[in-house]
């Protein structure tokens, strides 16, 4: 079955009733679209974002005489975990409902076999009648709108600066579907909606795109302002540093796409159980990574290093599970050391005046680098400082006292004795 359909055209459905002869007769009050681009340029900019631009929306094109009874935008998103959030409103709702699609539904027969994976295929209009001698009721979702009583499914593409599209869905109730004056506010209104989309976009993509790239509390410092090299301050907290063993011999004879899967697999097993646990993770170092424990308002040292332990022990564990689930499959496994420190580091950003990296330096971060190397010598896949080890609330092992490259004293190290293997 053809699924072009001809948007100038009036729906096919008989007319049931005298009260909509008119419309089929092409004599209903026309639309004023100018009225809803002037809103979209103006104050639609400045709502409080999607879900608000659609309920206000779907009002206005109802005042506009058209009888939308649902009505969805369909909204890319930049975000690693996320590839498309749904904004729903229903004629009468106050609310609109919000639903987040993971990147894997992009490889799902539900999003194939949908009107929004052909508008993505097409970069066109997706019209269907719901009723009557032409309708089309192809899709799943279209067959639950029938049900529910809808007519007419209109689904309109709105280009951005993306790869595919938004989208705008608007279905009816009304017996007679959607005129073709109603269609044709749409059409006109259309780019000045696709331009409102994207910079709701933009403005919920900046906040997730830089906690991805520097951390959710890095992310609100520059959301903030602080975007100088004097913005840093002193803080205290529990550094934990972790780094793969051998991972230089291995770069050297592991292809190139095994090599990024081994990477990805250890940090897979490493960053949950540090967000978990309420750590900040602030940089990969290539096979490393530097996270810290920031020592919240009235916490304790003792909580912030319990929290590191749970996190280091958790990953351990981590790295034991997808190990297995590698040798299993015929993959290289890996080993990895964590250092945990607590102490004063400076935190903010570090840089030049036109390239800045927003994270903690100072020498207690150097310490706990230096201990991480200590963990292969030693046979112990954790290993923490002496004065971690007076503030943790948890009994830790003397492990003796051991010289470090760059570090003029010795130092006293510690292991915890209930890590997982």
């Amino acid at each position: 079955m053809s699924h072009t359909v001809d948007l100038t055209q009036p729906p096919a459905d008989p007319v049931p009733a005298a009260e909509s002869l008119a419309d089929h007769l092409g004599v209903i009050a026309a639309p004023d679209a100018s009225r809803i681009v002037s809103w979209l340029l103006t104050d639609a900019r400045t709502l409080s974002g999607p879900g608000e631009l659609l309920r206000s929306l779907s009002m206005r094109l109802q005042a506009e005489g058209m009888p939308v009874w649902r009505s969805t935008i369909h909204l890319p998103q930049l975000d690693p975990k996320i590839i498309t959030a749904q904004y729903l409103w229903y004629d009468g709702a106050e609310t609109v409902v919000e639903r987040a699609f993971e990147r894997r539904t992009k490889n799902s027969l539900a999003y194939h076999h949908s009107p929004v994976a052909l508008m993505h295929r097409t970069k066109r209009c997706v019209r269907r009648r719901l009723r009557g001698p032409d309708a089309d009721v192809d899709f799943p979702v279209l067959e639950e709108l029938a049900a529910d009583g809808a007519t007419d499914y209109l689904l309109v593409p709105l280009p951005m600066g993306t790869a595919q599209p938004a989208g705008l869905s608007l279905a009816t109730r009304s017996v007679d579907g959607f005129h073709p004056q109603y269609v044709s506010v749409i059409e006109t209104i259309a780019p000045a909606l696709s331009a409102v989309c994207e910079i709701h976009m933009r403005k919920l993509a900046l906040p997730n795109l830089l906690a991805a790239y520097v951390g959710r509390e890095a992310s609100q410092h520059i959301l903030q302002g602080r975007v100088t090299l004097t913005a840093s301050r002193s803080i205290e907290a529990v550094i934990l540093f972790s780094d793969m063993r051998n991972f230089t011999q291995v770069s050297e004879t592991l292809p190139k796409d095994a090599l990024l899967d081994l990477l990805n697999d250890y940090f897979a097993a490493l960053v949950p159980g540090i967000v978990r646990a309420g750590g900040e993770v602030l940089k990969f170092l290539g096979d490393g990574l530097l996270a810290i424990f920031r020592l919240g308002d009235g916490e304790a040292q003792d909580e912030a290093c319990a929290r590191s332990l749970i996190a280091s022990i958790d990953a351990q564990q981590a790295f034991h599970d997808i190990n297995a689930r590698r040798r299993e499959g015929g993959k290289l496994e890996f080993e990895a050391g964590i250092a945990l420190h607590v102490g004063t580091v400076f935190y903010g950003n570090i840089g030049a005046d036109d390239r800045l990296d927003f994270t903690v330096v100072g020498p207690a971060v150097n310490l706990a680098s230096r201990i991480e190397k200590l963990t292969r010598e030693l046979g112990r896949p954790i290993l923490t400082t002496e004065a971690f080890a007076a503030a943790s609330p948890v009994q830790l092992r003397p492990e003796g006292t051991h010289d470090l490259k760059g570090l003029a004293a010795p130092q006293a190290v510690f292991s915890p004795m209930l890590e997982q293997a």
